[in-house]
């Protein structure tokens, strides 16, 4: 990462630290020897008053100098502190969007999502509607899990560089009003006038020595003692609702689930989207649910007990236990940081893998085109606001408002997603891409004129009545080949 990279060339300021050991003395013995002269001096009357004053206010003179550095040093520190634990921070995020399990999902005929009126195609609550079960292809889901796994990283990053920035601004105007106020408005008689170190790092400051520690919040307001805020949201189940299935732990919930009867899966109509005929095929119908905090394909109990499935890993926590659980980030170079589109203010800035890919045209080369997926907020970035309908790169035509969503014609999942494919702006280059393919289409079609035969009575070119296939009644090896016996034995390919 080009942030955390470059965040590391603070460590070479660690040779001039001695520096400050040096100035720190020099204030210290020159205090000292003005405090020995004072009381050693010998004269008493008016001329001891007024060398007892002279040096009172020398002393105080060297205090005023030393608190005005102090100052600036404890400020220094806190900056070099703050850019090491967003350096650290950032290398929390994982520069790969899925984990391997996801990735292998693509390929998956149908992923089961639980049911919810935030998904696009069902359109809200639909009267007399009972179902608790929508069905979408492999593809679509990890497309859709890509896309919001991207903008989840790219609101921490966001997040990590505004936080850095705003107390470095801070530090910044301590500075300013430091400089105008001068020696003279700077505390006497004190040694620590910054609040922004520990008292550890600050003693240790005031003793000479610089202590940059990522385990004191100091201006950045997180530190590595709780992993930068992560550690206690890993085992947080307010963020995953159904949890997510542990190994270590999956055996036990299944023993418990036997118990109570499992929750039998009700599907949409057939002629709807989703449903068990029709699986969504258009990632963007997904948007209106939260794909990264969702367990798919789990099975469900009267007591409550959910056992199995998959949740995608978190890209904002490289150290998450769903990483483990799901086999570590995917081979697939590609999907480390497919941005579609979205702007890279975040985890372009802080340098993640792929960032430079804006604009490729789709997540994971499916052909669902620019995914418009919502944004992540809160703890753990746990809430999920869907985007709305009027916000823009809707490839199926129809997006989600807020958590209801828009109805949607059966069947223009595939349909309007096909064709909003072909008429989709050729940003940075997607439409030459999607004309490309095209011809290739064309020339496979050219080469291949070969027909399945069809089964159908009212073929013309239907196989006559009482066939027999001869390889279904070959055996043998080459020494025993005889001719197959032409007699029915029941292998009729029309009950094929």
């Amino acid at each position: 990462m080009t942030f955390a990279a470059q965040a590391d060339f603070n460590a070479q300021l660690q040779s001039w630290d001695s520096e400050h050991k040096r100035v720190i003395d020099g204030f210290d013995q020159a205090i000292e020897r003005v405090q020995h002269f004072q009381q050693h001096q010998g004269f008493t009357g008016k001329t001891g008053e007024a060398l007892k004053a002279w040096a009172d206010n020398t002393v105080a003179r060297l205090e005023a100098k030393r608190s005005y550095y102090m100052g600036g040093i404890a400020r220094y520190v806190a900056a070099r502190q703050a850019i090491a634990q967003a350096a650290a921070d950032a290398r929390r995020l994982s520069p790969t969007l899925i984990d391997s399990k996801t990735a292998a999902m693509r390929n998956a005929a149908k992923v089961v999502l639980p049911y919810t009126p935030a998904i696009g195609v069902v359109g809200g609550v639909v009267p007399g509607l009972v179902a608790n079960t929508v069905l979408s292809t492999g593809a679509a889901y990890v497309d859709g899990v890509e896309a919001q796994a991207n903008a989840m990283r790219e609101a921490a990053a966001t997040e990590i560089l505004e936080r850095l920035n705003g107390g470095l601004n801070e530090l910044s105007a301590g500075v300013n009003t430091l400089t105008q106020n001068g020696i003279s408005g700077s505390t006497r008689g004190t040694r620590r006038t910054i609040p922004v170190l520990s008292d550890d790092t600050a003693t240790n400051l005031d003793r000479g020595y610089v202590n940059v520690s990522t385990y004191d919040s100091g201006v950045y307001g997180r530190s590595a003692d709780d992993d930068y805020g992560r550690a206690g949201l890993r085992s947080d189940r307010s963020l995953y609702p159904d949890g997510y299935a542990d190994p270590e732990t999956d055996d036990f919930a299944r023993r418990r689930a036997s118990a109570s009867q499992q929750v039998s899966k009700r599907y949409l109509p057939p002629d709807m989207d989703g449903s068990y005929d029709r699986p969504i095929t258009n990632p963007q119908d997904l948007m209106g649910m939260d794909l990264m905090h969702t367990r798919v394909d789990a099975n469900h109990h009267r007591n409550g007990v959910v056992w199995g499935g998959h949740v995608p890993a978190n890209p904002t926590d490289i150290d998450h236990p769903l990483w483990r659980i799901n086999g570590g980030p995917a081979a697939d170079n590609g999907s480390a940081g497919r941005l579609a589109g979205l702007g890279a203010l975040g985890a372009g800035a802080l340098g993640m893998r792929g960032a430079a890919r804006m604009g490729a045209g789709s997540f994971g080369g499916s052909g669902a085109g620019s995914v418009t997926p919502g944004t992540y907020s809160g703890k753990g970035f746990g809430t999920y606001g869907a985007p709305s309908q009027t916000g823009g790169g809707n490839a199926a035509g129809a997006g989600v408002s807020g958590m209801t969503g828009t109805p949607r014609a059966a069947g223009s999942s595939g349909a309007q997603g096909g064709a909003s494919g072909a008429n989709r702006g050729a940003f940075m280059g997607s439409g030459m891409g999607a004309g490309a393919g095209g011809s290739k289409d064309d020339k496979k079609a050219k080469r291949r004129k070969y027909q399945p035969y069809r089964y159908l009575d009212d073929d013309p070119d239907a196989l006559p009545e009482g066939y027999v296939n001869p390889l279904s009644q070959t055996y043998g090896s080459d020494k025993d080949l005889a001719p197959a016996k032409r007699e029915d034995d029941g292998w009729d390919p029309r009950q094929w």
